[in-house]
């Protein structure tokens, strides 16, 4: 009976348990679905805030005025990621698009153009303004990165749908400034009054004018521009059209583009405060900002202003971080090269000189291979243009259709004339365009002249350099050998061992220049080979026949270092060495020194240790050359010194690469 009761009770138990267990388990069910409903909830809010609630581009406001685009990435890289992990496809495919425009307008194009192309994939799911926007930026990106025969499918594209009829921007960043200046002023059309984009419009032409140095026309566009952006301004119901936001920007980009103007002409007086202006008025426009942080720094450069002049170059160089914008990027090495060489600074000057041609070596070799596949392009693009041309006639028809006799007979009248100007500017055009095709092949063919010259010039210049390094490593062994002949003509001990001490110098830095001649760098020099000829050259000159005196070495391999900081190395070396055969192993039959130099932490540790008895600071004459020579090596190289007396003299050098 007892046995009955127990089993009965362990069943109910089993049973509260099991129940206990299904209530813990929807509970937690349903609060993992309140933490998906609540990030699904402050997603739509953040796709609704960003298209206005309504998904098209007529905005009431400026996004960037509700949360600067920095905390709007923040906001939506957080919404994005949740979205993702909660299989919320539809939200997070909103949410990419939206975080793709976020990193384009900060010009992270690195990260930008991967969700673009995501989002451009899946394209059937976006509405016409999204779709029109997503090709917009993602062909403004492959043009950033020249991949012009990808922006040139896009671009097809956006003419498909009507969203543009030019070209000019391909031509433009194809290196064809008067193809693009041509295109633009025949099709793209000039904006109604009172619009923002009239002022781009002003903004866009004056640009083509000052690519091609035409700097007044530029200026006189740029100022057209400032004209109506100013009427605009005084205009009180202008608010509910333009952002007067928008419209300062404009004023001060147009404003400061004059003063570029300016500049390029060498005038120099009353525009500094228009370039302020500039600044000032680029808030949410950091290309725009940087490249007139940059106008202002040549401005102080010209007048002499340089510690002004490098605080808003490093201003710039940080803006620059993850951006890719490569005429700015050019200006930036531009400006860089003459702080340095107004300041003094050759090296650095030639450095940014060296960056600024090897970049535009580039940007023309990606010009070149751009122009090549326009060139395949132009055909379809001629068609399109037929096209276009042909569809205006058929609109003039059917204008002539709807009139009266006797006005279908003016209009077939006006008609044959304005298809005639239209087969005149056809032919025109085509002519320009073979025309233009003809100069891009023989530019071609002179850049090809232009880089086998620069090769065999370059193949020049390094046997050159070699032979200068030859030279001045004989002309050292020429110095080395005079000291010798003196050596033997003087009988005085003392003398000998400071001419000798003077030869190992001369033979450290002749090392150098025997290293770069025989190597096919002629920057850096690899440490260990070096430090390695180095001892073995002053153990042959210190060795004695009842002396064993081992060194050992522990190199780190493959280390290179610039010239300038292995000739400090060996002088320190060679004075080290020195030393120790001359007062560590006096009196004794053997020896060790051992020789460590590694690079840990982007910094270089090189430690020099004898086992001889140490000396007392008294012993050490302050006039010792070797270890001023020591000293003066370790400040040349903003390194750390120290000399220590552990079984042994212990010499411990570090510094930054």
């Amino acid at each position: 009976m007892k046995a009955k009761i127990l089993f009965l009770l362990f069943i109910q138990l089993s049973l509260f348990a099991q129940a206990f267990h299904l209530e813990m388990e929807d509970k937690k069910d349903i609060s993992i679905v309140s933490e998906i409903n609540s990030a699904n909830k402050e997603a739509n809010r953040l796709i609704n805030l960003w298209y206005n609630g309504n998904g098209n581009s007529k905005l009431k406001f400026n996004r960037y005025d509700i949360y600067p685009v920095s905390i709007w990435t923040k906001q939506i890289e957080n919404a994005y990621e949740l979205a993702t992990k909660n299989g919320s496809i539809e939200i997070a495919f909103d949410l990419k698009t939206i975080l793709s425009a976020a990193y384009h307008d900060q010009t992270k194009f690195e990260k930008a153009l991967p969700l673009l192309e995501e989002v451009y994939a899946q394209k059937s799911k976006l509405n016409k303004y999204r779709y029109e926007q997503t090709l917009i930026k993602l062909e403004e990106e492959y043009r950033a990165f020249n991949y012009i025969e990808k922006a040139i499918k896009i671009r097809r594209e956006r003419i498909e749908h009507k969203f543009i009829n030019t070209y000019w921007e391909i031509y433009r960043d194809c290196g064809l400034i008067e193809a693009a200046k041509i295109d633009f002023i025949q099709f793209e059309p000039i904006p109604p009054l009172e619009t923002e984009n009239r002022l781009q419009y002003y903004s866009n032409l004056g640009e083509l004018y000052f690519a091609l140095n035409q700097f007044d026309s530029a200026k006189m566009i740029f100022t057209k521009g400032i004209k109506e952006a100013k009427l605009l301004l005084n205009n009180k119901n202008i608010g509910q059209k333009i952002r007067l936001q928008n419209l300062n920007f404009w004023l001060g980009c147009l404003t400061g583009n004059t003063a570029k103007c300016d500049i390029a002409r060498g005038i120099y007086t009353n525009v500094l405060p228009d370039i302020y202006f500039d600044i000032k008025m680029s808030k949410n426009d950091i290309d725009n900002k940087i490249d007139k942080i940059l106008l202002l720094s040549d401005f102080l450069i010209h007048n002499k202003q340089y510690k002004t002049a490098k605080k808003y170059i490093d201003s710039a160089t940080n803006y620059m971080v993850g951006r890719t914008i490569k005429n700015i990027r050019l200006n930036l090495y531009n400006t860089k090269s003459k702080y340095f060489k107004a300041i003094g600074q050759v090296d650095s000057a030639l450095y940014y000189v060296e960056l600024y041609n090897e970049y535009s070596r580039t940007l023309n070799t990606n010009l070149q291979k751009n122009q090549s596949v326009l060139l395949l392009a132009e055909l379809e693009i001629s068609n399109r243009r037929s096209e276009l041309i042909a569809s205006q006639e058929s609109n003039l028809k059917y204008i002539i259709e709807s009139k009266s006799q006797k006005q279908q007979l003016l209009i077939s009248l006006f008609s044959i004339c304005i298809i005639l100007a239209f087969m005149l500017g056809f032919y025109l055009n085509n002519k320009q365009k073979l025309k233009n095709k003809r100069q891009i092949e023989a530019q071609n063919i002179s850049l090809l002249e232009n880089s086998k010259k620069i090769t065999i010039q370059n193949e020049k210049n390094e046997m050159l350099l070699k032979e200068l390094h030859h030279r001045v490593k004989n002309n050292l062994q020429v110095m080395y050998s005079l000291l010798n002949l003196q050596k033997r003509r003087n009988k005085a001990i003392e003398t000998k061992d400071i001419l000798s001490s003077v030869q190992n110098r001369i033979q450290t830095m002749a090392l150098v220049h025997e290293n770069l001649y025989n190597s096919s760098s002629f920057d850096y020099i690899e440490l260990s080979s070096y430090i390695k000829t180095l001892v073995n050259h002053l153990q042959s000159i210190n060795k004695a026949e009842d002396k064993n005196i081992e060194v050992h070495f522990d190199i780190q391999a493959k280390l290179e270092l610039p010239i300038e900081q292995v000739i400090s190395i060996g002088l320190i070396v060679n004075e080290a060495i020195s030393n120790a055969y001359k007062y560590a192993f006096k009196g004794r039959a053997s020896g060790k020194i051992d020789l460590h130099i590694e690079e840990r932490n982007e910094r270089i540790h090189i430690e020099i240790q004898d086992d001889g008895p140490g000396f007392n600071d008294k012993d050490v004459k302050e006039s010792s050359l070797g270890i001023k020579l020591i000293h003066i090596m370790s400040a040349q190289l903003n390194a750390n010194y120290a000399m220590i007396q552990d079984h042994g003299i212990l010499h411990k050098i570090d510094f930054k690469i």
